[in-house]
């Protein structure tokens, strides 16, 4: 039981939407949690739509009438190259890294070890085996949040050097390039705040504790889960 209710605890602190929540200042902790879980992977999905758009635009500037031959050595050119690399490749390679790191936080592994009750002793002699994440919450938007800094930076490269009038970007114009890289840089911007926010919110210091069950052990990762 002991187990069980650990689990009923965390999986709420966790925000994934149990109906048994953690009360804390009229607040539950779970739905906060679970509302901006799903804010931060349709911003993810947003960013990585729109980083195809400045590709596509990007690849179009690039090797079109405009940089053939000696053309393409322009700043105009260079920087449709940038935004290429920068404000396409880059980024969607760095959202295709924050899939994998969803992708294992909803992927199990089978584990028999029990932390040990507060007097170093564990109180169960044959623990009952547990599925945990492979990856916890907590470090899964830890690392999202960095990986989040780093797309915030490729899009302002995008958009200083697309957009800029100085030097003559492709993107200085009302058009496809123009908004596009706007648009990334300021779901980028947005992204840097949600985590932020995860960070300094009650969700976040209630997401990474220990959730403890009546028999006084607990489980480090909030997502455990008995196994039949």
């Amino acid at each position: 039981r002991g187990v069980v209710e650990k689990y009923s605890l965390a999986e709420e602190a966790s925000g994934d939407g149990m109906d048994i929540g953690i009360e804390n200042g009229g607040k539950s902790h779970g739905d906060i949690n679970h509302k901006n879980n799903n804010i931060l992977s349709k911003r993810w999905s947003l960013l990585i739509l729109n980083s195809f758009v400045i590709l596509s635009s990007s690849v179009n500037t690039f090797y079109g009438p405009t940089c053939q031959g000696m053309l393409s050595q322009t700043d105009y050119c260079q920087r449709g190259l940038v935004g290429i690399v920068v404000g396409g490749v880059f980024t969607e390679l760095l959202i295709l890294g924050v899939g994998i790191l969803f992708r294992l936080s909803h992927m199990t592994k089978k584990t028999t070890s029990l932390p040990d009750t507060e007097d170093g002793h564990s109180s169960h002699s044959h623990p009952p085996q547990l599925l945990v994440p492979i990856l916890s919450k907590p470090t899964l938007h830890k690392a999202c949040s960095l990986l989040s800094f780093f797309c915030l930076l490729f899009q302002s490269i995008n958009v200083a050097l697309m957009t800029s009038p100085t030097g003559g970007g492709p993107a200085t114009n009302s058009g496809t390039p123009y908004f596009a890289s706007w648009v990334g840089f300021l779901l980028a911007f947005e992204l840097g705040l949600r985590y932020l926010e995860w960070f300094t919110s009650a969700g976040s210091a209630i997401g990474g504790q220990w959730a403890r069950g009546t028999d006084g052990r607990s489980i480090d990762d909030a997502n455990a889960l008995p196994t039949s």
